[in-house]
């Protein structure tokens, strides 16, 4: 199931559907501002956040990230990673190096969390 139309009066109707799924181990959404506004999330708590420019309603994802897990945040050319209670910056970080830092935050939350992975 693909929840990329986003669909304001269904998104996070199917979010909550995906959740109760028992075969469910991990699941990534992505919140568009608009239904953050309008709705709220479907969901409590997040392992890993990753905020691309956010705006200041997109940051309110930060309250909901549990307090030893993970946070990615890229705005202005900087990068910063860590903790919501403790977060390190990177000064001029590019695409390619956003998206290493993405995989490699990705990978180590997937570990932690007892995924066992091919890579």
């Amino acid at each position: 199931m693909t929840l990329s139309n986003y669909n304001h009066q269904e998104y996070n109707s199917q979010v909550q559907s995906l959740l109760r799924h028992p075969q469910l181990d991990l699941l990534i959404t992505e919140y568009p501002e608009e239904i953050l506004l309008q709705e709220g999330m479907a969901y409590w708590g997040s392992n890993l956040v990753i905020l691309e420019e956010p705006t200041e309603i997109e940051k309110m994802l930060l309250r909901d990230v549990l307090s030893e897990h993970r946070v990615i945040i890229q705005q202005e050319g900087q990068i910063s990673v860590g903790t919501k209670d403790r977060l390190k910056p990177y000064q001029s970080v590019d695409a390619e190096s956003f998206e290493k830092i993405y995989r490699h935050q990705s990978y180590q939350m997937l570990l932690e969390l007892g995924f066992r992975t091919g890579v």
